[in-house]
């Protein structure tokens, strides 16, 4: 056997691999980076919830905000506040075929209830059945039976329930009127929306600009006679 097949034969064979501290070393290195990967994922994660959590909560409000105040800019009046709800006159527009529009009498076609729970708001309003079409086209109420809540008792004897919620998710929900109804003529209605594990307090307040006090009487009734 010739040197230089000794020479590269021992070569081989002294051959070796990592050694303890070479391995602690890249095992140290490693468990760095994949610390580092790890965080970076969780910020990102953190970073998601937050936002979508946040757009939820604006969406939220912003749906509130629109359909109470669509509602409430263009009502006649508030009627009154039965069982803590809000009976709303909301228009003079008389039922779906017109009937009764502009008759300056609170047709059942023309209320809507806001609901006040702890944690939400309802907008609810009542359609006739097939058998009772005539009885919500001639009905008219009083601001009294609007007040005492018999004319929402009527009309879910009467009539059909629809529910729509425009404030699913809230806490500290409070209404409060500038003046008993039905001479009221601005409502706030604050409420507080959790983001992040924060609560955070949103007013909104609304004035009535077709507020249709004019058709009151000194007893604060709506006058028979419409002039």
């Amino acid at each position: 056997m010739t040197d230089a097949m000794i020479t590269k034969h021992e070569r081989r064979t002294t051959k070796h691999g990592f050694t303890l501290v070479e391995l602690l070393v890249a095992l140290s290195v490693t468990s760095i980076i994949l610390g580092a990967v790890a965080a970076l994922a969780f910020a990102a994660t953190s970073a998601n919830d937050t936002t979508n959590e946040a757009a939820r909560v604006n969406t939220e409000l912003r749906t509130a905000t629109l359909r109470i105040t669509e509602l409430l800019a263009h009502a006649k009046l508030i009627a009154g506040t039965p069982s803590g709800d809000i009976a709303i006159w909301a228009h003079d527009k008389g039922d779906a075929a017109g009937y009764g529009a502009g008759n300056n009498r609170v047709n059942a076609a023309e209320v809507v209830f806001m609901e006040v729970h702890s944690n939400k708001i309802n907008l609810v309003t009542y359609t006739p059945t097939a058998w009772t079409l005539d009885w919500f086209r001639t009905t008219a109420f009083s601001i009294w039976l609007l007040k005492t809540g018999w004319a929402e008792y009527l009309m879910s004897i009467y009539g059909n329930r629809n529910e729509l919620v425009v404030l699913p998710r809230a806490a500290n929900i409070a209404c409060s009127l500038d003046a008993l109804p039905p001479y009221a003529r601005r409502i706030e209605v604050s409420f507080d929306l959790q983001a992040d594990g924060v609560d955070r307090t949103h007013k909104i307040t609304v004035y009535l600009r077709s507020y249709a006090g004019h058709l009151l009487d000194a007893a604060g009734e709506i006058a028979a006679d419409d002039d």
